[in-house]
């Protein structure tokens, strides 16, 4: 094998690992670009609905997960709902900006080529299943629909989320 090919073939595979830069922000809408791109390490969202939370939120995790490897959670008081909320939003940003992915819908799971995870859950689950987040890392954490959580959010947070 000659030397340009192998080193075509390298670099095909820096660019697969590290995933190519995407950017998720749609200049035309100046909200959802700052919040978007504001490095706040806590941010709670509050608007009408139909205001484009749910999209603003995928945008800014794939901004995160796609443009280095890392982990994501987002989170709904069920899984079924947290995958009706977002997984469809989630798996049309990713075909848009042509990013090869893995998923698993049952478990509510995507994988990016560039190492990244994106993991869905619900906040329904036993406190020992939420436990389950524990250890993990997360460079990014979205919770949906606050206020119709049965579960104690301080504890979640301060406690699982925080922590990890």
């Amino acid at each position: 094998m000659n030397k340009a090919l192998r080193l075509a073939e390298l670099l095909a595979e820096i660019k697969k690992r590290q995933g190519a830069v995407v950017n998720t922000v749609d200049p035309a809408f100046e909200l959802q670009a700052r919040l978007i791109m504001s490095n706040e390490r806590f941010q709670a969202w509050m608007a009408t609905r139909r205001a484009a939370k749910s999209n603003t939120f995928a945008r800014k995790m794939l901004r995160r997960v796609l443009n280095k490897k890392c982990n994501a959670l987002y989170l709904a008081l069920t899984l079924d709902s947290a995958k009706a909320i977002l997984w469809d939003v989630v798996y049309e940003l990713l075909v848009t900006y042509k990013v090869d992915f893995k998923t698993n819908k049952q478990t509510g799971a995507f994988d990016l080529p560039n190492g990244s995870h994106i993991k869905f859950a619900g906040l329904d689950a036993s406190f020992r299943e939420m436990r389950k987040i524990l250890g993990q890392k997360f460079a990014i954490v979205g919770i949906d629909e606050c206020g119709s959580m049965t579960q104690d959010m301080e504890t979640i947070v301060n406690q699982m989320i925080i922590p990890a």
